[in-house]
């Protein structure tokens, strides 16, 4: 969620103020019990707050995920600057980008053709071989072929560019457009 840089600086602003805690924790063992109690709790609200503040200022965290938790009226206590930022990385949706998840996205931009099936058409072993992760702009071509057209790749252009890919390991982008204008 935050790049390298931000999470060293965090990691920083954290142990100063684990630092500055830990001092003021020893300066208070001497005075009594109650003003130490009171004492401690301003020290830790002023530091929070200058954390909260540090936090905001590097521009890694949005401004509103830290806010959004101040606004509950019914809660008893005020969230900590890691509770803010944890229910910020709970609240934002990462979406990962993988070949798979581009690979869907491109079958829901081009669907599958309801077409009947015709003696010259790609089979199933075909398709399967060319709509896979392995070459995402063959996928493309393929799904954007039969979606354009609404039948089939015919199964010479299948044919051909599983040999392309045979002979050469790779189905370049100009091998694909020759076989578009070829094919149209």
């Amino acid at each position: 969620m935050f790049t390298p840089t931000a999470k060293k600086i965090i990691t920083e602003i954290c142990d100063q103020c684990n630092e500055r805690i830990s001092q003021n924790d020893s300066k208070n063992i001497k005075k009594s019990f109650d003003n130490t109690t009171l004492e401690s709790e301003k020290y830790y609200k002023k530091q929070m707050d200058a954390i909260d503040m540090q936090i905001k200022n590097i521009g890694q965290i949005p401004n509103y995920a830290l806010d959004k938790s101040s606004n509950f009226e019914n809660q008893e206590k005020p969230l900590s600057t890691v509770e803010r930022l944890k229910k910020c990385q709970n609240d934002i949706d990462i979406e990962k980008i993988t070949k798979s998840s581009l690979l869907k996205k491109l079958k829901k931009k081009y669907p599958h053709p309801s077409g009947r099936w015709g003696y010259a058409d790609r089979n199933e072993r075909q398709y399967g071989q060319l709509v896979s992760t392995k070459e995402l702009n063959v996928a493309e071509f393929v799904l954007k072929w039969e979606f354009e057209h609404q039948h089939r790749i015919p199964d010479m252009l299948a044919r051909r560019l599983l040999t392309e890919r045979i002979d050469f390991e790779k189905i370049s982008n100009g091998f694909l457009d020759k076989m578009s204008n070829e094919y149209d």
